[in-house]
């Protein structure tokens, strides 16, 4: 009889072997954990092989770096000359970078040393000189010195390190310090040489050159550019060049004087690209990137890891602009397969642009998914490594003040960076950038062109006179754009230069006779002449002084006055150029408190910022400017002054702050159009002058309403946000600025549009308008790009164009008003006189209708705002609100009046005059629902 099993036998038996197996599984990940560390302490150590600069000592390192000279040699040998403060503090960052192996993003500004590769040569000096001295017996000697291996982008060719060739390192130097090298070698005779070892031995071999130092010193000394390896990879015809040899020869130009190839020759293996221990690996933006830094360089060689220490990123101008509009994409591109291809290796970004700045911090954040990235500016005003560049211990406060003016010419400058932004040539691209810096200059000149012209044929030639206007000239800016537009561009680029060569055109129109800025000038110089203390007048150069200075001195009415006041020294010409100079003499004297004022007259974004990182400059600062440089300033100022290497009180950073926000103002205050409304005799008027109604019946009825109580017992309603001119008692020049109804405070003095002032607005200034010329660009800016529009006929367009606005969220019901728009060929057919916008009747349609045609939203505004608004039949029923077609007039009168005949602009100089008359003061200010009824 078989035995009957025992479930709870089966049971706990079960029970066993469950337990069994757990406690196995938990052995065997133990195990694996214990595996997995060893392998990440494994990979550790070999990181740190990897990366041997990490326990340099940078003070010492510093400290060597210091006590080399440098030796310029360009027609003659210069004087020895050690590095200045700003090349030391880049030096500085560069080996924190190397040795802490965190990524930073450094400004220099607001000038900056142009060859960035030149920190790797230093580098290597100091990294030379570091190592502790030692002493045995009576032999002094000193630990090993450790390599760099540089990563460098973008390589530019001999360009990166041109500079490098015309500065000798002075030998003795070298010298000096290797020495206890040479020692450490002989008493260690047993060990192998290793490449280190081999490159002191070459350094030792230098003392020869000693022999040339009085027949030929420029041979005694090498150069910095020789000093080390520099491997490339380029793109090349079939295939692409990547690090195969170095580029010239090592200590080449000294060789024959150091008898180097007549000894132990160690130049190959400090040579080749797989154990050079201080070699420097540039890639060429055109290179594959992948291919390039997978190079069998980067591998492991018989003696150890041979993985670049750090990734030197040179940014700064020439760079950028080989780089092209598109350069963040090609450096996130190179930042991202680096950090793919060598996870550890630290990014030293360099840059002299304060956007560049911010974005490649971003950007490196992104990349390398940390925070740790140290975001420096060094303050510096030299070029190059060895002029000297004192710090500005302590900026005194000043009193900064913008004087503005807009008109045709900031127009043209608007539609040329259009241009350039939506160009797919990088060439035309760049052609028209260069484009905007010769129409600023020949916008800053102080008198139209056609005087300057003579002005300059009498005092410097005709050669000269020729020569200095050629690049600001009407032909030398619009030959590219024709040459653009016969070339096979098309669609909405195409439009886009068409719009830029219209602009142009338009802008030395009025530049031919009268420039903003220089009327500006003779009215901010005749309001400063009758000041007590002295004032220091800057132009942008030698030429525009002499063209500033006889439009003074010519004045009829104040000329001689004004000439006196030159002669004497109370107002002192000079040029941007010399103003450094003109400034320390002036710093330097007793006298310099009577220096109250500085007047820039139209300079540019690079020579104000050098102005501002002055330590000392006089009280007041005046610059008179065309408006979009104003706002390059508040938007570039206001951010680089919070930045923590420059704020703080006594610092850079608090002047750039005031600098910003003196440039907000006054763009606020300068907020208006540059076009007048035909005024319509027959215009309805208000009922009375006790109350002064601007609010608009037709706006948005729950808008608040502004209601202003004066000084003369009348009231003043006006939206939050409409237009107010307010007058400030306390600027010689342009006292009218525009704000909002919201902004105006109790005590301010404002410009009251009663019927009086209407009425004696329209018998002072009775101009047609320039509303009719944004008409015609409008008109013509739809004709250009119509060929853009998909369809074979003017119907099939018209289809296309309602669907895309209705898809935009327009409200246009028909095609036939679409079709009307499009029919600009017929509408530019009916005299100038009668003709008026054929575009849609309220903005949101507006608005879609330009987006599908592409037009950009600058230019879309203007011809709103100046152009078909203005003309509306509605527009011109209005009473009180016509008093905004005067608004432009008092606050920007001389961009207003830019292109227009002297008889308008002497209108424009009475009306301004008359204005003061019709002033007045709010003593109450109260702010209500637009929805409240008034009576």
């Amino acid at each position: 009889m078989k035995r009957k099993t025992n479930r709870l036998d089966e049971i706990r038996k079960g029970q066993e072997e469950a337990a069994k197996r757990r406690r196995a599984l938990v052995r065997e990940l133990s195990a694996r954990r214990k595996s997995k560390q060893s392998d990440n302490a494994g990979n550790a150590c070999e990181v740190e092989d990897a990366f041997p600069l990490y326990n340099i000592d940078i003070e010492r390192a510093i400290a060597a770096a210091g006590q080399l000279h440098l030796i310029p040699i360009e027609l003659d040998i210069g004087a020895a000359q050690t590095l200045n403060r700003p090349m030391i503090a880049l030096l500085w960052e560069f080996l924190h970078t190397i040795t802490r192996r965190e990524s930073a993003v450094v400004l220099q500004w607001p000038v900056g040393q142009r060859d960035i590769s030149l920190l790797h040569p230093l580098t290597m000096m100091a990294l030379l000189g570091e190592p502790r001295k030692h002493r045995t017996n009576d032999a002094e000697w000193c630990d090993p010195s450790q390599g760099c291996r540089t990563l460098y982008f973008p390589w530019r060719g001999g360009a990166s390190a041109a500079l490098q060739k015309t500065l000798l390192a002075r030998r003795t130097d070298i010298l000096d310090w290797n020495k206890y090298h040479l020692m450490r070698h002989y008493m260690d005779k047993k060990s192998d040489a290793t490449v280190m070892d081999k490159l002191h031995l070459t350094l030792g071999h230098l003392s020869q050159l000693s022999q040339r130092d009085n027949s030929k010193p420029h041979l005694a000394h090498p150069t910095l550019a020789e000093s080390y390896p520099v491997f490339s990879a380029e793109a090349g015809v079939e295939k692409p060049k990547l690090f195969r040899r170095a580029h010239g020869e090592l200590f080449g130009r000294v060789r024959h004087g150091a008898a180097l190839d007549r000894q132990a020759d160690h130049r190959g293996v400090l040579s080749a690209p797989e154990t050079a221990p201080f070699g420097l690996f540039g890639v060429s933006p055109t290179a594959p990137f992948h291919r390039a830094l997978s190079a069998p360089v980067f591998g492991r060689g018989g003696s150890g890891p041979q993985l670049p220490d750090v990734c030197l990123l040179d940014l700064a101008p020439r760079t950028m602009n080989r780089l092209g509009s598109n350069w963040a994409k090609i450096v996130e591109d190179f930042v991202t397969e680096s950090r793919q291809r060598f996870p550890h290796i630290p990014f030293f970004v360099v840059t002299q642009d304060a956007y560049v700045h911010r974005r490649m911090t971003g950007m490196l954040r992104s990349v390398t998914k940390t925070k740790a990235i140290r975001s420096r500016v060094v303050v510096r005003i030299s070029q190059d490594p060895v002029s000297d560049d004192p710090p500005v211990a302590f900026a005194n406060a000043i009193e900064p003040r913008f004087s503005t003016v807009s008109g045709p010419t900031s127009d043209a400058i608007t539609a040329l960076s259009e241009a350039a932004r939506g160009s797919s040539d990088p060439t035309l691209a760049g052609t028209l950038r260069r484009e905007m810096g010769a129409l600023r200059k020949a916008a800053a000149l102080p008198c139209g062109l056609e005087q300057a012209y003579k002005i300059l044929c009498q005092e410097l030639g005709q050669s000269a006179a020729e020569t200095f206007l050629e690049y600001r000239s009407r032909g030398t800016l619009l030959a590219p754009l024709k040459e653009a537009l016969a070339s096979e561009i098309g669609g909405a680029e195409r439009a886009r230069v068409t719009s830029a060569r219209d602009a142009v055109k338009r802008a030395f129109d009025t530049l031919d006779q009268e420039t903003p800025i220089g009327s500006l000038f003779a009215e901010l110089a005749k309001a400063l002449a009758r000041k007590s203390s002295r004032t220091l007048i800057a132009f942008g150069s030698d030429c525009d002084c002499l063209l500033g200075r006889d439009r003074l001195v010519s004045d009829r009415e104040s000329g001689a006055a004004i000439g006196r006041k030159i002669e004497r020294e109370h107002l002192r010409l000079t040029s941007i150029e010399a103003l450094e100079g003109v400034l320390a003499e002036i710093e330097g004297t007793r006298h310099r408190n009577g220096w109250k004022r500085l007047v820039l007259v139209s300079p540019s974004f690079e020579w104000m910022s050098i102005v501002l990182a002055r330590g000392w400059l006089p009280d007041e600062l005046i610059v008179v400017c065309e408006r979009n440089l104003a706002k390059r300033v508040s938007e570039s100022f206001e951010k680089l002054s919070s930045h923590p290497d420059l704020s703080g009180d006594g610092k850079l950073g608090h002047r750039l702050s005031l600098v910003a926000d003196a440039a907000m103002l006054e763009l606020e205050a300068r907020k208006a159009s540059s076009v007048e409304l035909e005024l319509d005799e027959g215009a309805e008027a208000s009922p009375g002058d006790s109350v002064i109604d601007l609010t608009d019946d037709d706006a948005d009825g729950h808008s608040k309403i502004v209601v202003m109580t004066l000084a003369t017992k009348r009231t003043l309603r006006a939206r939050e946000g409409s237009a107010i001119v307010r007058h400030n008692h306390g600027v010689d020049v342009n006292p009218f600025e525009r704000t909002c109804a919201r902004h105006i405070k109790r005590g301010e003095a404002i410009v009251v549009p009663d019927q009086t002032f209407l009425e004696e607005a329209r018998e002072t200034l009775p101009i047609r308008v320039l509303a009719r010329s944004w008409t015609d660009i409008y008109h013509t800016t739809v004709q250009a790009h119509l060929s853009s529009i998909p369809g074979g006929s003017l119907n099939a367009k018209a289809k296309y164009v309602l669907s895309q606005i209705r898809y935009r969220g327009g409200r246009t019901q028909t095609e036939a008003a679409v079709l009307n728009w499009l029919k600009v060929e017929e509408h530019l057919q009916v005299d100038a006189e009668r003709r008026q916008p054929h575009a849609p009747q309220r903005r949101r349609e507006f608005d879609a209708f330009m987006a599908v045609l592409g037009v950009n939203d600058t230019l879309s505004e203007r011809m709103w705002v100046e152009g078909i608004q203005p003309l509306r039949i509605d527009r011109r029923r209005a009473g009180h609100r016509m008093a905004q077609a005067f608004v432009s007039v008092l606050v920007d009168p001389h961009g207003t009046a830019s292109g227009l005949d002297s008889t308008v602009r002497s209108a424009i100089k009475t009306l301004r005059k008359r204005t003061f008359d019709y002033l007045d003061q709010v003593v109450d200010i109260e702010t209500i629902e637009g929805s409240e009824r008034h009576d």
